[in-house]
C-alpha cells in the first residue's frame, strides 16, 4: 500500500483536486445447491478509483491495473472527463471545498 501512495504522489497531475481510492477485498463463498455442497470459492477484488476535479469539471476512472502505466491511463481518462464536463455540469465543482482527510479501513 505504501508503494501505491508513493507512486500516486509521483504521478499526480497539476489539477485543482485529485484523489486515489484503493480497494483490496477478499471474500469466500460457500454455496449449497440442491443439498450438495459446491466447491468453496475465494474471490479477490483489487483496484483503484481515481477522481480529478479541475476547472469546475469532475471526472473519474477505475482500473484494476495498479502499475504506473495503469494508474497513469486512469488519471488521463479522469482528467479528460473533468475537462469535458467543465462548464457543462449543473454543479461547479471548483466551488466545493475538497477534503484532505486521509484514512484507511481494515
Amino acid at each position: 500500500m505504501e508503494n501505491l501512495k508513493d507512486l500516486f504522489r509521483q504521478i499526480m497531475p497539476a489539477v485543482d483536486f485529485c484523489s486515489l481510492r484503493v480497494v483490496d477485498e477478499r471474500s469466500e463463498e460457500l454455496v449449497v445447491r440442491q443439498n450438495i455442497l459446491q466447491p468453496l470459492t475465494t474471490v479477490r477484488n483489487r483496484g483503484a478509483m481515481l477522481t480529478v476535479i479541475h476547472g469546475g469539471g469532475y471526472g473519474y476512472a477505475a482500473t484494476s491495473d495498479l502499475s504506473r502505466s495503469g494508474l497513469l491511463a486512469a488519471l488521463e481518462r479522469a482528467g479528460h472527463w473533468a475537462k469535458l464536463s467543465a462548464g457543462r455540469s449543473v454543479v461547479d465543482y471548483s466551488k466545493i471545498a475538497q477534503s484532505s482527510i486521509r484514512d484507511s479501513y481494515a
